[in-house]
């Protein structure tokens, strides 16, 4: 077990078991998968509007999606390296709570042990924002081109 300067506890396992390892992969796993779907949906709004154009039906619809997306996995993401963490923890150290080994502070972050990523939810609802004016002018589009 080290103890770092600022008080970060590191716990290094000889043998660690199946259900270790497990609980290992869900710290891990949740930011890598939710940044290559988020990757993935940024990409087919960008390809969309390359090959469509921006102002067409389908890229609203894409970039809702992604900001859904956004809204929504990154807490559940957050949560479940959180809780995996904690579990990780506590099969390590069972004698250590969370808050303990975690320095204590606020709920989401004696969970997680980062905290609550605000920055991408609130990009999430810039992109549902940007998505409904874009449906906007969609509608506007359409509209002129039945004028003329």
């Amino acid at each position: 077990m080290l103890v770092g300067g600022s008080g970060l506890v590191r716990c290094c396992l000889q043998d660690p078991d199946a259900v270790q390892r497990m609980w290992d992969l869900g710290v891990r796993l949740p930011g890598y998968l939710f940044a290559a779907v988020a990757l993935l949906l940024r990409t087919a709004v960008l390809r969309t509007a390359v090959r469509h154009g921006a102002f067409t039906d389908l890229v609203p619809r894409r970039m809702a999606a992604l900001g859904w997306f956004l809204v929504l996995g990154v807490p559940v993401a957050a949560a479940v390296t959180g809780w995996s963490r904690q579990a990780l923890v506590a099969s390590t150290v069972p004698a250590a709570t969370p808050p303990d080994v975690f320095g204590g502070g606020q709920p989401w972050q004696a969970m997680s042990g980062n905290p609550f990523p605000w920055f991408a939810v609130l990009a999430g609802l810039a992109a549902l924002i940007l998505a409904r004016i874009m449906r906007e002018a969609v509608r506007m589009r359409e509209d002129l081109a039945g004028t003329v």
